[in-house]
């Protein structure tokens, strides 16, 4: 088998490895999803690590990818059938990258919204404080709200 082949097929191997990884962050981006909207933190951390684990993986797929970007072999000799395969399968991450980062900015949507819902909440609670506060006879203690437990 000649040179140019084996860096054919091993250009095709590393885009099927990314549309793999690629679709590992799509499934993880989907149950990224679920806990923002249920509000699972822990179970949010735990996938976050996960995904992380894959995006390393991916960058490092990328730069190899780079690698052969950088090689100077002619693509017009490419036999078609790899070419048609390489350009699906690039397609296809095309495509899963988008699905994935409309998933991200979703979740952040939604991440922001409960952040500032949570800020209002607590600025009603200290107007609340201070309004009770206010109607507090001099040297009378009024009993606070154990918000630790």
């Amino acid at each position: 088998m000649n040179q140019s082949l084996m860096l054919h097929k091993a250009l095709i191997h590393l885009v099927s490895e990314k549309h793999q990884c690629l679709a590992k962050v799509y499934d993880l981006s989907q149950r990224q999803m679920a806990c923002v909207t249920t509000g699972d933190i822990e179970a949010l951390l735990e996938i976050l690590a996960a995904k992380q684990r894959v995006l390393t993986e991916l960058q490092s797929l990328d730069h190899q990818l780079k690698e052969y970007g950088a090689l100077d072999f002619d693509q017009d000799s490419m036999p078609e059938e790899y070419r048609d395969v390489i350009t699906a399968m690039i397609a296809k991450c095309r495509a899963l990258l988008e699905q994935i980062l409309r998933m991200e900015s979703e979740c952040a949507r939604i991440l922001e919204q409960r952040k500032n819902d949570v800020a209002k909440q607590l600025a009603e609670f200290h107007d609340f404080m201070q309004a009770r506060a206010a109607y507090q006879q001099p040297g009378e203690t009024i009993n606070e709200l154990d918000v630790t437990s």
